[in-house]
């Protein structure tokens, strides 16, 4: 069973974080997508997909890892890096690292 974490990690600080530091060395990865999620703030959050191209495959840098539950299952995991915003994705406060840069709504 694979499993996304919830939110991402800092690329700025997952190599000297416990919870990254391993996996940062180790266990880094592609996750690829054909699009992705934003959500809209405001009286009620609204999704927005976005798409490159027409649904053309993009990765976002990721790490994953593997760790055992207390009950002994075993759960493979990952987490899409995230980094500073920039000229091409300034929009969002914490842009996935491998955002693609032209997205369309």
């Amino acid at each position: 069973m694979l499993r996304a974490l919830t939110g991402g990690a800092r690329s700025e600080t997952a190599a000297t974080l416990p919870a990254f530091s391993e996996a940062f060395k180790l266990r880094r990865c592609l996750v690829l997508a054909d699009s992705f999620y934003e959500w809209k703030k405001g009286i009620a959050r609204q999704p927005h997909c976005f798409e490159v191209g027409t649904g053309d495959l993009f990765a976002f840098a990721g790490l994953w890892d593997r760790w055992q539950t207390p009950d002994g299952q075993r759960i493979r995991s990952f987490s899409i890096l995230t980094t500073s915003p920039n000229e091409l994705n300034a929009p969002n406060p914490r842009p996935n690292a491998g955002h693609p840069g032209k997205a369309r709504l």
